[in-house]
């Protein structure tokens, strides 16, 4: 329990808490912020480099697999991916490989 440390060290406390209000802003941000570029270095600030980067890469995996097996759809309306729906369409598998 870090919080033992804080009757002699109150900087701690302060720097939780700074932390903890920074951390519930950018949480509260994301749903404003568009892009996923943005949304990891929003998340990169108050959470560091190691985790977020961690995350997206597992997110990047798991969209990647659902994809080559035929269970990622898109939403019609929105673009949103996921499971599928009754108004979602298939993503198709893709060799995007720039120019050539």
């Amino acid at each position: 329990n870090f919080a033992d440390k804080w009757p002699e060290f109150p900087n701690k406390e302060k720097n939780f808490y700074k932390w903890l209000n920074k951390a519930k802003n950018d949480i509260s941000t994301i749903t404003q912020t568009r892009g996923v570029p943005a949304i990891k270095n929003l998340l990169t600030e108050s959470f560091g480099d190691k985790i977020v980067t961690s995350s997206f890469s597992r997110i990047a995996d798991n969209t990647y697999q659902q994809r080559e097996s035929g269970q990622l759809h898109m939403a019609k309306g929105t673009g949103l991916l996921g499971a599928s729906t009754a108004t979602s369409t298939q993503v198709k598998k893709h060799n995007f490989h720039g120019e050539d």
